[in-house]
């Protein structure tokens, strides 16, 4: 497992872990109550935003400080993601809801693919199954409701967040 999280040379990962199960439970909760998809997505986004700054530090101690390039690589991996997604919908959104959805899925999928350099493998792990789940969605199972896809974006998320936590424990 200490070869698969690489965590003395990620000092981030605990915390993205953490801001990642927390966005998983959130988008698990949306697919759940689906009238309240968009409010849950935002209200765990803050959560899991204000949680990971209060903690990011304290998590990423044991393993050291961060690099510059860590650092940049996540700051440009998320202004890409939201520049995409900006272009983006609007061209999509004439195609449907579920397009546009699972079309966003892919592109945060996307912009976990260089974080593996601030994160580590899992996430690039993540990246790559959240891409291809929609895909499926898109492409492969357009009879299968987009809350299905949606529930499975989710618990990826939670899950590798929760592996990318348990870093900790490897660490100690």
């Amino acid at each position: 497992m200490r070869d698969l999280l690489q965590a003395e040379s990620h000092p981030l990962i605990a915390g993205g872990g953490v801001f990642l199960a927390l966005m998983g439970a959130g988008i698990i909760a949306g697919g759940l109550f689906p009238l309240r998809r968009r409010w849950l997505l935002g209200a765990s986004f803050i959560v899991a935003s204000v949680t990971t700054s209060l903690v990011a530090r304290s998590l990423a101690a044991p393993f050291g400080a961060p690099t510059r390039l860590q650092i940049a690589v996540l700051v440009v991996a998320v202004v890409v993601e939201v520049v995409v997604i900006q272009l983006m919908v609007p061209r999509l959104w004439p195609r449907g809801e579920r397009t546009v959805t699972l079309g966003v899925l892919a592109v945060v999928g996307a912009h976990f693919l260089p974080m593996v350099v601030a994160f580590g493998p899992v996430v690039g792990v993540l990246g790559l199954v959240s891409i291809g789940n929609a895909a499926v969605g898109l492409w492969v199972a357009p009879q299968i409701s987009l809350r299905m896809f949606w529930v499975i974006d989710g618990g990826l998320k939670l899950m590798c967040g929760l592996v990318m936590v348990s870093a900790l424990a490897v660490a100690a």
